[in-house]
């Protein structure tokens, strides 16, 4: 299990999208891994948007391990949290709002409010749904 805390700031979004790319890729393969990547980068991205009211003071954190013949990656941040299932799919002329959409369509995703902060878990692989 790896964890990586990060300035809720997007200059460190890519650094964790590739972390996750070199871990998931030679366990679930390379196709997987990017689709993992992407909803990773998508959850990290929201967390500095909307789940960082301190802004680059707020930390957000990602944990990535494997279970299962899974890769398995939690996001959190520091926000108020929200209701996923409440975000309805995006419309074809909309700029902005697919992050939820797009982590849905490419993992197994389970949001969870801490109490303090906001959660995502993302699973990839063998062993389940997508």
């Amino acid at each position: 299990m790896i964890l990586l805390e990060i300035p809720a700031s997007r200059e460190w979004l890519g650094l964790a999208r590739r972390l996750v790319q070199d871990i998931a890729e030679p366990r679930i393969g390379r196709q997987q891994a990017e689709e993992l990547a992407l909803a990773v980068g998508e959850a990290l991205a929201n967390a500095v948007e909307h789940g960082s009211p301190g802004g680059s003071r707020d930390r957000v954190s990602m944990v990535v391990g494997e279970w299962t013949g899974r890769v398995v990656v939690v996001v959190r941040d520091e926000g108020v949290g929200f209701d996923a299932s409440l975000v309805p799919d995006p419309t074809v002329d909309q700029e902005r709002g697919r992050g939820v959409w797009l982590i849905r369509r490419l993992t197994a995703a389970e949001w969870a409010d801490e109490g303090w902060g906001m959660s995502v878990r993302m699973a990839k692989g063998r062993g389940g749904p997508r």
